[in-house]
């Protein structure tokens, strides 16, 4: 049986189901009018296993021939996002934020200091961090909060694909890090346009120490023209990314009651939520760790069998794994999968199991990288950062043309995938070089490099 340590592929198709009904025309009259109400008839879940599957190796091989999807690009240092002095760099607040030390060499303390210093005193031109595209929209997520890291000044943009006009949405800038956004969520989900804010208090740990408690979320629609923030929900849930029949899949996870105080159980709670009605419904509860929750089907794993359940519309797929991420697409399970036996292996296996045809297409996935994620009928992978005499190559992989087709080449590739379409971008169009982790030359918007997207 194949051994499966699964790794990233993340978005889902919706199938919609019709039921036919009948009436006796001769008689003119239904079950509904003598009062019979239809049988409800309970959905039979096939329980599978990787045995259950004939298996068929298939080769993929690369190719610079076009993919089959329509391509477009945008010049990223073309376009105009200001430049700012985020809030953690003014005097007073940038001390908050130092933490690297040198113990017995005072000049390269000293060096890093004032290093950490000019970058504090430096406006910054913008990294663009997340790429949502539509038809004809860009949503653009910049952050300009070089010292820390996109946690105190970022906004978002839209960008019109045909006019090309560039408009600045809203903007997030607060020096305070006890009630930040550490763990922005900016999305498109169900047709909306949204963020979660994730707020924090300052409290205490057992020994004394200050921290940062997560104390909920706020999850906002951002108008799509206006950029108006409107409040949609408070609670203790982060965007999970997913949609099921028009509503927002939430999620968090709690203590079990009554279990060990000092090491507590915990279980995943999944909910659905009407962004029209502004009702939210549990739909889910389990200790089971979700890895993913799709449209069409949820990926679990039980730690204490360390194995791994695949279910979808009408199937249970248990596989003797332990799996980071996967993909239910409408009848078909992909896994993405290495030896767990390699640390930071690049020699990867993709599995797809047919349930309707009952096959699995096995892959070898050598030299297409680390980072996946699904996009369409398809996968965007790259291998990694590049450098002077090196660019890194990014493929869209389409699994049923046993294809890899060869769509870049970056220093920095950074892909992301979402409901509508994906994007790819390479963050520097020439490699920057950085100085004791605080200051890079080369970060700057006449080196951002090309953007490319696609929708589906």
């Amino acid at each position: 049986m194949r051994k499966h340590f699964a790794f990233a592929l993340a978005a889902a198709l919706m199938l919609t189901g019709c039921q036919e009904t009948t009436t006796n025309d001769s008689e003119n009259i239904t079950e509904n009018d003598i009062g019979i109400s239809e049988p409800v008839t309970e959905k039979t879940i096939r329980q599978l296993t990787d045995e259950d599957f004939k298996t068929i190796t298939l080769n993929i091989t690369s190719t610079d021939d076009p993919p089959p999807l329509q391509l477009h690009e945008l010049d990223l240092s073309t376009l105009d996002f200001g430049e700012r002095l985020s809030p953690c760099k003014a005097e007073g607040e940038r001390e908050k934020h130092f933490n690297i030390y040198v113990t017995g060499n005072p000049e390269m303390q000293k060096e890093i200091e004032d290093n950490y210093n000019k970058l504090a005193d430096t406006p910054y031109e913008g990294r663009v961090f997340r790429v949502l595209p539509t038809e004809d929209k860009l949503f653009i997520g910049v952050d300009y909060d070089d010292l820390c890291y996109g946690m105190h000044d970022w906004s978002i943009f839209s960008y019109d694909i045909a006019s090309g006009e560039l408009k600045e949405l809203h903007e997030f800038s607060d020096a305070d890090t006890s009630n930040y956004n550490y763990d922005s969520q900016f999305m498109l989900c169900a047709g909306r346009l949204l963020i979660g804010m994730s707020t924090f208090k300052l409290t205490k740990d057992a020994a004394g120490m200050e921290i940062h408690e997560n104390d909920g979320t706020v999850i906002y629609e951002i108008n799509q023209e206006t950029g108006e923030l409107t409040e949609l929900i408070r609670c203790q849930d982060h965007l999970n990314g997913s949609e099921i029949d028009g509503k927002i899949v939430l999620a968090h996870d709690e203590e079990i009651p009554g279990t060990d105080p000092e090491n507590p159980e915990r279980e995943w709670v999944y909910s659905t939520f009407d962004p029209d009605t502004l009702e939210m419904e549990e739909i889910l509860r389990t200790s089971d760790y979700i890895f993913g929750y799709t449209n069409n089907g949820m990926i679990t794993v039980n730690h204490d069998n360390n194995d791994m359940t695949i279910t979808g519309d009408d199937f249970a797929l248990k596989l003797d794994s332990f799996g980071i991420y996967n993909n239910v697409v409408g009848d078909k399970v992909y896994i993405l999968s290495n030896d767990q036996s390699i640390a930071y292996t690049n020699s990867y296996t993709l599995s797809i199991y047919d349930t309707k045809k009952m096959e699995c297409t096995v892959s070898n996935m050598d030299g297409y990288g680390h980072n996946y994620q699904a996009a369409g009928n398809g996968i965007l992978s790259a291998l990694g950062g590049g450098g002077a005499n090196y660019k890194s190559p990014v493929f869209y992989i389409v699994p049923e043309r046993a294809t890899a087709y060869r769509i870049g080449r970056f220093n920095s590739p950074i892909i992301n995938a979402s409901t509508h379409g994906a994007a790819f971008w390479d963050e520097y169009a020439e490699p920057v070089e950085y100085y004791y982790g605080t200051v890079s030359t080369g970060v700057s918007r006449e080196n951002r490099g090309m953007l490319y997207w696609f929708t589906y």
